[in-house]
């Protein structure tokens, strides 16, 4: 393996999924740093309508702090609301104004963490991915303005969770980041289109060979992701837990790339992004 840090953006452990054996495959391909970012609530058994959102946010720190402290990988927690939990709960009876309102509370909760220091970023927030009305759409587009200002009030990086976007709607989005004062690039695109340009937003890549070696093309700065979800039922979906190390010694091996090129992929856009210090 090229001798750099190995660093995963986004991916998720559940309690009744692999767990911390999917940090130990993470670290025995290679992989160096990775960020856990928080499920949606009812992954974990739990109903923010009757306790809020701290539950979940708990055992996602709880899993984060057993991987540490169980392999060698520095996991980092990322906590938030995915945008997903709006239609989830007004089908369960709720107004669009009380799911809303509770989503925003468990956002200004997931910023209070980050000041404590128990997570790095909030995330992952924004808007649906599959098709709604058009006021689910506005909605979700004021939740996450709430969540870009919680960010800019301690200054702390947001992942952002959005549908496929494309070169006008990522103008759009520059637009609203700027309306909050939070610096564009503590923004990162989750799920990002390897073909467009970001602006500012730190993009954040699935680690599919193809969009690896468009972003690449695309000359900008951007993070590595496998949206890894320990779902039981769909096995290494979306990638596995190895990809990322997999992934970083086949563009080496392949001259797709430059050594220089992955330590900052892997070190150097993590660090000025989230605030942190890679070692390895």
């Amino acid at each position: 393996m090229i001798d750099i840090p190995i660093f995963d953006n986004h991916m998720h452990l559940r309690p009744d999924g692999e767990g911390v054996d999917a940090v130990k495959e993470f670290s025995k391909a290679g992989g160096t740093h990775l960020i856990h970012v928080s499920l949606p609530s009812w992954n974990y058994g739990v109903d923010p309508r009757q306790e809020g959102y701290k539950p979940a946010f708990e055992e996602t720190i709880k899993l984060t702090e057993k991987a540490n402290k169980e392999t060698d990988v520095q996991v980092y927690s990322v906590l938030g609301v995915h945008p997903a939990e709006l239609t989830k709960w007004m089908g369960m009876g709720m107004t669009l104004e009380e799911a809303s309102e509770m989503m925003k509370q468990g956002i200004t909760l997931a910023r209070k963490y980050v000041e404590e220091n128990k997570a790095i970023a909030i995330g992952e927030v924004g808007r649906p991915h599959y098709k709604v009305e058009p006021k689910i759409m506005e909605k979700s587009n004021e939740i996450m303005k709430h969540g870009f200002r919680e960010a800019a009030s301690i200054n702390c990086p947001i992942q952002l969770h959005t549908e496929s976007m494309n070169q006008q709607k990522t103008r759009e989005l520059t637009k609203m980041i700027k309306q909050t004062k939070l610096p564009e690039n503590k923004v990162v695109q989750h799920f990002a289109n390897p073909d467009i340009k970001q602006n500012k937003i730190t993009p954040s890549i699935v680690a599919f060979k193809d969009n690896l070696k468009k972003a690449l093309k695309n000359k900008q700065n951007f993070m590595m992701e496998t949206d890894y979800i320990d779902d039981p039922e769909r096995p290494g979906a979306v990638l596995g837990p190895k990809t990322i190390p997999k992934r970083t010694k086949w563009l080496h091996k392949q001259n797709h790339t430059t050594k220089q090129k992955l330590t900052q992929i892997h070190k150097t856009t993590p660090e000025k992004t989230y605030n942190i210090q890679i070692e390895h």
